[in-house]
This record gives C-alpha cells, structure tokens and sequence, in this order.
C-alpha cells in the first residue's frame, strides 16, 4: 500500500506502510452514540491502538484518523493534533482549512482509492492498490487496516443504526437524512455478513464490542473489558484489571 507525503504542489514522497503492524490487534471507531456507553480511557492501556472514521476523533485521541469527505467535514483540531497519523483520499489534498492547506498539517498523509467502480469482494484482502469505497469510510478504514497489517480488529461505535439519531461527538441526523444514512447501513452490513467469511480465510477477525447491533450473528461479541485484557496480555507484561465502569449521567 502507497501513501504519499506532499511536501509542495510539485513534489510528493511514497511511504509504503504494507505490514507496518504485521499480525497486532486495533480497533476500529465509528461515530454511533453507542461509542460513549464505552469507557474510552481504556484505549490508554499498552498496546492499544485506534484507528478514528471521520469525526469519532473528536471524542477521544485516537492513534489515526481516516476520513473520505471534504475537509471542511471535520474538526480542525483533528488536523492539528500532532499525535494523530491523518489517512486521507489524495483528491482532498489541496483542500483548505482556514488558511492552510490539509497537505501542511502535521502527520498527514495521503491514500488512493479505486474510482466509481467497487472492488470486488475477492480483492478486498489485498495488500497493495488503490483502497475500495464501498459507499462507506468503514469499509475503507478496515481495508486500510488489513493492508497495515492488523488481523484482529475489534470495533467500536460501529453499529450501523440511526435509532438514537445523533453521532457521538453530538452531531445529530436530520430525520430527512436518517431513511438515506439507514439504507447505507443496511446495505453495509449485507456486505459484511458476504465478506466476514473471507477475511476469516484470509486471517483476519472482525469483532464488535457491542451487543445487539446489526452486527449480531454476523461477527461475535467481545466485551470492550476483555478486549482491552486481551490487547494488553498479547503486547505486554502489564495484566489488566477489570472492573465496572460506572455511567455517572
């Protein structure tokens, strides 16, 4: 997988990222309200690291971000945060935020993407080329995933619902878009109970941290809790304590 780094209008780096995290656990965030049950500060466990669709990064500081739409879709203090990798389509590269152009933010760094035409479903596991769009940054960011080298994936915020109608960084959904956002995901999770069986193949395992989502019999349930055990135990030494995270509102 190529990346690029754009240094001026004239000139641009590949960094090739293939593996980078060859065989690791991540998870992988979506916006749904769903996210804040969740306590995040658990992603500061050693070991732990996140990958943010679109403005679910706003809730908490993820390791990256990805995103597809224009830039001016997305907190600014995402671009600006030093500590996060920003995965972004090459076509937004000379978009502006503010005065500055997204390609002069710090830690940002560029992606192909396959034109109008889907991937086809055989070449979602690929380690090299153009990520597909699927109608979804989900899908993008898990292809993404797969090609850094991820093969345990565990998601959060991704439930693929418009029930309790606002994302979790407070942005609510207008009723006239709900019926739209529904039947993309909808269709998202048609698509995923086509290609969990083929990442299983491929070795990669898709679990949702969340219960009774739209996911449930598609992929299997692992409690945030013992994710987070599971993370720590495979990439340190350090043993993680469970307990009871209590909502306080």
């Amino acid at each position: 997988m190529t990346f690029w780094r754009v240094q001026s209008k004239a000139r641009s780096t590949k960094v090739a990222l293939e593996g980078l995290y060859q065989g690791a656990s991540g998870y992988l965030v979506g916006g749904s309200p769903q996210l804040l049950d969740l306590d995040l500060r658990l992603l500061r466990m050693p070991g732990c690291w996140s990958m943010a669709i679109n403005n679910a990064a706003v809730v908490f500081e993820p390791n990256a971000f990805i995103a597809l739409d224009v830039a001016g879709c997305f907190n600014s203090n995402i671009f600006s945060n030093t500590r996060i990798i920003k995965l972004l389509n090459y076509a937004r590269h000379n978009e502006t935020i503010g005065e500055k152009r997204v390609c002069e933010f710090p830690n940002t760094l560029f992606f192909d993407m396959e034109d109008e035409i889907e991937t086809l479903m055989s070449e979602f596991c690929s380690m090299n080329g153009p990520l597909p769009y699927w109608r979804n940054t989900f899908f993008t960011a898990l292809a993404c995933m797969y090609q850094l080298g991820f093969r345990n994936v565990y998601l959060l915020g991704c439930t693929f619902d418009t029930k309790k109608g606002a994302y979790a960084h407070g942005e609510g959904i207008r009723e006239s878009d709900k019926a739209a956002n529904q039947a993309v995901y909808d269709d998202s999770v048609e698509k995923m109970s086509r290609l969990v069986p083929m990442l299983d193949d491929e070795g990669m395992k898709v679990m949702t941290c969340h219960e009774g989502t739209a996911l449930e019999g598609i992929v299997p349930y692992v409690s945030f809790e013992e994710s987070i055990s599971r993370v720590t135990t495979e990439s340190s030494s350090i043993e993680f304590n469970f307990y009871k995270h209590v909502n306080e509102s």
